[in-house]
């Protein structure tokens, strides 16, 4: 069966009507895409006085519909099949693979959940094929970006243990730790391992990001408290953390921590201290 001609409709307000793609099959939705992100739009052409992104328009349509609307699984398959074209076009792919991935960077799909993850998958095993898969950094960071969105690694998700792999990787330790929380409490307990992999001249600004994110969203109290129930950070990472609380004008964690003396230093500090007068009695 052939699909409907499609009959473009406006709302009142003058925006698009996504009534009139979702009579539209995956197939004719597919077409319209790769045209439209290669810049060429013969029903909505795309406003060149303000540059408009050729992704922004199904970015919006998909945010103010919401995820369970008929149409986004429509996209989810059509977007899927843009994807694999992709993926059968690399290491060069269409100019419309970049605005598609700036699309997945910014609205969840979950038809295309496990094409992200076999990439992931690909990076974590086999790391120099994926290199050769996708040789261009911007474009494999790119693809990155979209599978924190696509197949974040946050508890439960298949895409988990791969992301862990990612992190003790110093090129993916930084989206990986992004992938496997989206707050410092969700966070903190792959701190440590991040900072390790991290290479040092990135390290300390993206600290300071997500110090500076926690603190406002959370809060300087909820921070400090997440922060301080961490006992197992080295040394140079809680220096780090306490460096980027002051610049924000809170309270250091651990500096205080380690000032504190251990409870039997006294004891120590006094050779003549006989402890069994000092120490409560077992006998009872």
């Amino acid at each position: 069966m052939s699909e409907p001609l499609f009959e473009p409709r406006l709302r009142a307000d003058g925006s698009l009507d996504p009534e009139c793609l979702e009579r539209m099959g995956p197939d004719w939705l597919a077409g319209w895409l790769r045209e439209r992100l290669s810049g060429r739009d013969p029903w909505f052409p795309l406003d060149r006085r303000i540059d408009e992104d050729p992704e922004a328009l199904l970015v919006g349509i998909l945010r103010g519909v919401g995820s369970g609307h008929p149409l986004v699984p429509l996209v989810g398959h059509a977007i899927r099949r843009l994807l694999d074209d992709a993926l059968a076009e690399a290491p060069s792919p269409s100019p419309w693979f970049r605005p598609l991935l700036r699309l997945c960077q910014q609205k969840a799909l979950p038809l295309t959940a496990s094409w992200f993850a076999a990439e992931l998958d690909a990076l974590a095993r086999y790391p120099e094929a994926f290199a050769g898969r996708w040789p261009d950094r911007e474009l494999a960071d790119g693809i990155l970006f979209a599978a924190i969105r696509q197949s974040p690694g946050w508890p439960g998700s298949p895409a988990r243990p791969i992301w862990k792999v990612l992190l003790t990787r110093p090129e993916t330790a930084t989206f990986a730790l992004s992938a496997l929380g989206t707050s410092l409490h969700q966070q903190v307990s792959h701190l440590a391992a991040w900072w390790q992999a991290c290479p040092e001249d990135e390290r300390d600004l993206e600290l300071g990001q997500l110090i500076f994110v926690a603190l406002r969203t959370e809060g300087e109290d909820e921070t400090r408290a997440v922060l301080s129930r961490t006992l197992s950070l080295p040394r140079d990472l809680q220096e780090a953390i306490d460096r980027r609380l002051r610049a924000n004008g809170a309270r250091p964690v651990f500096l205080a921590r380690s000032h504190r003396k251990p409870l039997l230093s006294s004891f120590q500090a006094n050779p003549g201290f006989d402890r069994r007068y000092h120490l409560p009695s077992r006998a009872a």
